[in-house]
């Protein structure tokens, strides 16, 4: 059973590196995005951050059937098992590793959420400036003010600065 823990605490503490490397590259995006940022850098932090994220996977899957393991091993009645759960079946060493862990996890999420929503919220400002700069090149000239007296008004010629058909 110790060897089951030992390895997923391991695990946890691989878990906690990857994530704080996603954290890292978060701050780099805020950073871009923030600096008015470049397309190609931004494409970069997002190759980066998926690259994590499948490692994350990988490292996922191996925790769940380890907690499938202490699972079968204590004859629980459950199909997964919380940090909190998993500390009251190991020894007082191991537990305070998982506490540890748990509350690494927790700041870590915390963190990595306030970030994520700052990132969108930029991201979503430079979109509606964007949208804003095409609306206002795609413009179409207003009709005159001024026509000869009874007569009705002609449209002025449509001036766009690009094709409206995107």
């Amino acid at each position: 059973m110790k060897e089951k823990l030992d390895r997923l605490i391991n695990l946890l503490i691989e878990l906690i590196s990857m994530y704080q490397g996603i954290v890292k590259l978060s701050q780099n995006k805020r950073g871009v995005l923030v600096s008015g940022g470049n397309p190609k850098e931004l494409e970069l932090i997002t190759k980066q951050e998926e690259v994590l994220i499948l490692q994350i996977a990988k490292i996922e899957k191996v925790r769940e059937s380890i907690i499938k393991e202490i699972i079968t091993a204590h004859n629980l009645n459950c199909e997964t098992l919380t940090l909190t759960q998993i500390k009251v079946l190991a020894d007082s060493e191991a537990a305070e590793r998982f506490a540890q862990i748990s509350d690494k996890l927790n700041t870590i999420v915390a963190e990595l959420s306030t970030l994520n929503e700052a990132n969108t919220k930029l991201l979503q400002q430079a979109m509606n400036f964007i949208n804003y700069n095409i609306n206002i090149l795609a413009q179409h000239a207003a009709d005159s003010t001024y026509a000869p007296q009874g007569q009705p008004s002609k449209p002025a010629q449509a001036r766009t600065f690009i094709d409206q058909k995107v």
